[in-house]
């Protein structure tokens, strides 16, 4: 997971999706209107406050590990909205 002390050096449109029963300190959206004491809450405050175009996205009910399709916690749905929203990152922002 990205560390909030990284956010200084980021400089491209940010993504980071998450599922909702994640063990890596990730609440939704809902219960988490400003950001909080977690470790996403400081990455989205430090982001926001810098100014960085990001989108988090938080899968609910998919557990930590829904987009590994080798593992028992992987989830179709989630994974396939995951892959198709990094690919339009891609798109608008790698040069060919």
């Amino acid at each position: 997971m990205l560390q909030p002390d990284l956010a200084d050096d980021l400089v491209a449109q940010e993504y980071g999706p998450a599922g909702e029963r994640s063990h890596v300190g990730v609440a939704p959206p809902a219960a988490r209107p400003t950001p909080d004491g977690t470790a996403a809450g400081q990455i989205e405050k430090r982001l926001t406050e810098d100014g960085v175009d990001y989108e988090v996205v938080v899968y609910r009910g998919a557990p930590h590990g829904y987009f590994a399709d080798e593992r028992d916690t992987w989830r179709p749905e989630p994974a396939a909205d995951t892959w198709r929203r990094l690919e339009e990152l891609l798109a608008r922002n790698v040069r060919r």
